[in-house]
């Protein structure tokens, strides 16, 4: 028999993460642990730490990846280009 799991302290919340590098993330990944719906906003090529690389030599995961890629949503945007703006 398994327990029901309890919605989180702040479910509902819907949080726009607008932050980068890790603490930002960090931090709307323990609001999303929490129960927040994360909607992470990214510029085309990803969040500059994605190309970081792993912090020992026995993974080859990137380590923005490890801890703040869970809960979140993600969204990329661009600026408009020159033409569209006319």
């Amino acid at each position: 028999m398994s327990l029901p799991i309890a919605p989180g302290a702040i479910a509902g919340l819907r949080v726009i993460d607008l932050s980068r590098v890790l603490g930002g993330p960090y931090c709307t990944q323990i609001l999303a642990d929490h129960g927040a719906d994360v909607v992470k906003v990214e510029p085309p090529a990803g969040d500059e730490t994605r190309d970081w690389g792993p912090p020992s030599t026995t993974t080859t995961r990137p380590i923005s990846s490890a801890p703040t890629a869970t809960s979140a949503r993600s969204v990329s945007t661009s600026p408009p280009r020159a033409a569209a703006r006319c």
